[in-house]
């Protein structure tokens, strides 16, 4: 016996031949064909769903004592997927983490990042190596960064009594190379001269300081002298006072014989001297702070002198109310580039009568 399957249309009419062919075809397409409209979603969503999901990129900048830079100014730019890029400031607008130092950058998509910093806070060094790379896959922390603060280097120069030179200029050197400070010059933070601030030193550990050059009428040191120092990132080297000193010089110092609480002669102002030359080249007259006087701390001599020999300085005047000197002479010997210390003229008080008021 055989079975017939009969179709019907839709109205309930039966379907034979091609019409039922055609319907067959009809309805199989219908299966591939959405039923509504299929768009992308927007990006806000996007965003949503990865912050939802936990995707972010967090970092910290640390100084050299593992704590939080706590001054504003690190900059950083962050690559990552689908050509994303985000250049952000500390405590900017795109900088999620309200904390100095500290960054979160929400919401990101899954994938591989670049961290590169571009700056760093004023008075802090880079890192070395600036980038680092990771993988996001929910929230993800990258670095840290270490921005220790530039070790700093302070020193002077003078001459043998204590006066500052200006314009001097110092070389900073490593295995590397040297790097040239002026006095007063763009790397000089003291604005007084012959007083130098250096805070940008490039890098820790062994360094050598050596003086290139001094201005007249002064003489280099030595061989520059040079002084090697192990400097350390976020601390102050003090390399103390280097001296410069005139070709030939002498000094000497006038007291009445009484000493101060470090048992030290206390100087006296007022007296004259003066000091022949060898060889008849002439002689000086020395007037205590006078104009050929460089030491002007009253009671202390100091003089340039032409050339190296044998000087014969001589007391011409006391100080006021004051004996002159039993050793009003001394001859004193002049070598190049070594001031010549002659000591001490001592000079007594002179005694003044009393005459507590009886004629």
């Amino acid at each position: 016996m055989r079975t017939t399957q009969l179709s019907l249309d839709r109205r309930g009419q039966l379907l034979t031949g091609g019409a039922l062919i055609a319907m067959m075809l009809l309805a199989a397409c219908d299966n591939d064909r959405p039923t509504a409209p299929v768009t992308a979603a927007p990006a806000s969503a996007v965003l949503g769903a990865a912050l939802t999901r936990g995707q972010s990129l967090s970092w910290i900048v640390l100084e050299e004592n593992n704590a939080r830079v706590p001054l504003l100014g690190s900059k950083f730019t962050v690559t990552g997927p689908n050509s994303f890029k985000l250049t952000l400031t500390d405590n900017d607008a795109n900088d999620r983490n309200a904390n100095i130092g500290e960054f979160l950058v929400a919401p990101v998509g899954a994938g591989f990042y670049w961290v590169c910093q571009d700056a760093s806070a004023p008075g802090f060094r880079m890192p070395p190596v600036p980038c680092k790379s990771t993988t996001v896959a929910g929230p993800t922390t990258i670095g840290p960064f270490f921005n220790p603060r530039y070790p700093r280097l302070i020193w002077e120069i003078t001459d043998e009594v204590g006066n500052y030179i200006a314009g001097t200029q110092f070389g900073i050197a490593d295995s590397i190379g040297t790097f040239g400070v002026n006095d007063n010059g763009p790397h000089d933070s003291n604005a007084l001269a012959g007083v130098y601030d250096f805070r940008l030193l490039w890098r820790d550990g062994q360094l050598e300081l050596c003086q290139k050059w001094t201005p007249a009428p002064f003489v280099l040191p030595a061989g520059g002298g040079c002084v090697k120092f192990l400097a350390h990132y976020g601390l102050t080297t003090d390399m103390g006072t280097i001296i410069n000193v005139r070709p030939y010089s002498a000094n000497w110092g006038v007291t009445d014989g009484n000493l101060d609480a470090s048992n030290n002669y206390v100087p006296l102002a007022g007296a004259k001297f003066k000091v022949t030359f060898p060889f008849g080249l002439g002689s000086m007259q020395v007037v205590d702070d006078g104009v050929d006087d460089y030491d002007k701390r009253p009671g202390r001599i100091a003089v340039q002198l032409p050339a190296a020999g044998s000087y014969l300085i001589c007391e011409t005047q006391a100080p006021p109310n004051h004996w002159m000197s039993k050793r009003s002479c001394n001859t004193q010997n002049v070598a190049y580039a070594v001031p010549s210390a002659a000591g001490w003229f001592i000079n007594p008080e002179a005694q003044v009568p009393s005459f507590n008021g009886a004629r």
